[in-house]
């Protein structure tokens, strides 16, 4: 598979070149013939102006029909949804038309996703429940959380934790205003609660989309699901 790739993309690669070539030569022939033509008025000279003028002619469309059909292609991507999966292999979100992975200065997420227009942005961090008090549940780990990233918005406006489902999973929600280094952010997030870890959803725009982001935020949040990892094997002896 991997030397069936490489000749593809060598292919590729001489393929983009023989095409620059004729996008330079052909023209130039083409101004040649034509200028011996007038010149020369010789019938050879004629037909190879004629000859070249529609070689030209024939790149000139055929150039112009790929590039909006890439064009075409890459407007169609950008408006299918893409499935997500976190570093740990953990989680799996499907985000929005148009959102990828991206630097959201967040150390701890374990996936970062978004779309820097109009602004909308999400984050996964996921925690082992092995790391909390034994009485600490989803509840307590959903206050717990809420009121850390409560501390970190000035001027916090939040609704109550609302308890959720999401795929399956006890989940509670918060929808929670405020600004952060004079910005006003809206956030909606979700604690969920998985097989071994508590998870945070974290998603965000600006407080003045809020009503148009908002179903788009709730629609990624909602399609979150926890992978089943399987356990690696033990080595005998261990």
């Amino acid at each position: 598979m991997e030397s069936t790739s490489e000749a593809y993309e060598i292919g590729k690669a001489v393929g983009g070149l023989f095409i620059c070539f004729l996008a330079v030569a052909l023209p130039s022939l083409f101004l040649f013939t034509l200028v011996m033509a007038f010149t020369r008025k010789g019938r050879g000279w004629i037909g190879s102006a004629v000859v070249t003028g529609v070689l030209c002619l024939v790149l000139v469309v055929g150039m112009i029909v790929f590039g909006a059909t890439r064009v075409v292609k890459s407007a169609k991507e950008g408006m299918e949804a893409t499935s997500f999966v976190s570093a740990d292999g953990l989680v799996t979100i499907m985000g929005a038309p148009g959102w990828r992975e991206l630097d959201l200065d967040s150390p701890d997420a374990d996936l970062s996703i978004g779309t820097m227009f109009p602004g909308e942005f999400l984050i996964v961090i996921s925690e082992l429940k092995t790391d909390f008090e034994a009485e600490v549940g989803i509840a307590e780990f959903a206050k717990i959380a809420s009121d850390q990233v409560i501390g970190n918005v000035t001027n916090a406006e939040a609704s109550a934790l609302e308890p959720v489902t999401v795929q399956g999973l006890t989940a509670y929600r918060q929808e929670l205003s405020g600004t952060i280094d004079g910005t006003g952010i809206f956030y909606l997030n979700t604690y969920i609660e998985g097989a071994a870890h508590f998870h945070q959803v974290m998603a965000w725009t600006l407080i003045e989309r809020k009503e148009p982001a908002l179903p788009r935020l709730r629609t990624v949040s909602d399609s979150f699901q926890e992978t089943a990892l399987t356990p690696e094997p033990i080595e005998p002896g261990q």
